[in-house]
């Protein structure tokens, strides 16, 4: 018979402890520091597992910055972003500074209350402007957020953002090979619109960027 496991992560004092609530009220518990060991069985096609943990959004604050900026000079977390690392403190407190003076929206993206990165939509122009009706995104978060479905919330809230804003095409890029990502945004309705051959270089070599887009009813 088919069970559910839902799994709830919590960090105090350097210990990390993952309870596990099966069905039929039996619960097991393991905690270990830095290190999480389990030794449980279980058919694989059986499990549908649910992170319990609360993703909201707010404007990026000041106090933010440190935290944003150690994630954008995590190497693998880096590794498919336009900006290459090292970035320093100052180039991230100057592009906090400038989202004041432009369209462009930055948001902190916390779990439990717990800055794990940030996402950003991108008006293309003011309400004069022909391309007013079109947005851009970026999404960037802590790799060990990865896989826990915090991109898609993020996707869904900035969706919500965008039609605010009377946006009807929505639209992005990412890099050939970067396949978390393009699962990501066809999950979310998102169609590969091009390529933007050789558009993107990492340690000497050339990439292709891949344009998806989707439209807003």
């Amino acid at each position: 018979m088919p069970f559910a496991i839902t799994l709830k992560v919590e960090e105090k004092l350097g210990v990390r402890c993952l309870d596990f609530h099966m069905a039929h009220d039996k619960t097991l518990s393991n905690c270990c520091k830095n290190n999480l060991v389990l030794n449980v069985k279980i058919p694989a096609i059986y499990v549908n597992i649910s992170w319990k943990m609360k993703v909201t959004f707010r404007k990026v604050r000041e106090g933010d910055l440190k935290r944003l900026n150690e994630i954008i000079n995590d190497v693998e977390a880096n590794r498919f972003l336009n900006t290459a690392a090292p970035v320093s403190m100052k180039s991230t407190r100057d592009f906090f500074n400038s989202l004041r003076k432009d369209e462009r929206s930055w948001y902190a993206v916390l779990a439990d209350g717990v800055v794990v990165g940030g996402i950003i939509l991108n008006l293309h122009g003011d309400k004069t402007k022909r391309s007013s009706h079109v947005a851009s995104i970026g999404i960037n978060l802590a790799r060990e957020y990865w896989g826990m479905g915090v991109g898609d919330k993020a996707i869904k809230f900035l969706t919500g953002l965008a039609r605010k804003h009377k946006v009807k095409r929505f639209e992005l890029q990412y890099i050939e090979g970067n396949e978390r990502a393009r699962r990501l945004y066809e999950k979310n309705g998102f169609k590969k619109e091009g390529v933007r051959k050789k558009a993107f270089k990492l340690n000497g070599r050339y990439y292709d960027s891949i344009v998806m887009a989707k439209f807003l009813k």
